[in-house]
């Protein structure tokens, strides 16, 4: 199953270093369809970041998304 786990690195909610070592400690060889980004200078709401920022990181996620879609078929929706 693919898995994206996203953070931003000046997060004063939660730790970005706990999310590196929980995604460090997942088995690889059971699931290598996986993704640790980090956002360098964003905080806890990756989606309520200032606009250009905001903006990238919901585009990161809608084209990893898409990514991992059948691409014989064209999306509905243009994100």
């Amino acid at each position: 199953m693919p898995l994206l786990v996203q953070h931003g690195t000046h997060d004063k909610i939660t730790s970005c270093d706990a999310t590196k070592d929980f995604f460090a400690r997942l088995p690889s060889e059971s699931n290598p369809d996986r993704e640790l980004k980090l956002f360098e200078g964003y905080y806890h709401e990756l989606h309520n970041e200032p606009e250009d920022e905001r903006i990238e990181s919901i585009k990161y996620i809608s084209d990893w998304i898409l990514k991992r879609c059948d691409t014989a078929t064209t999306p509905r929706a243009r994100l």
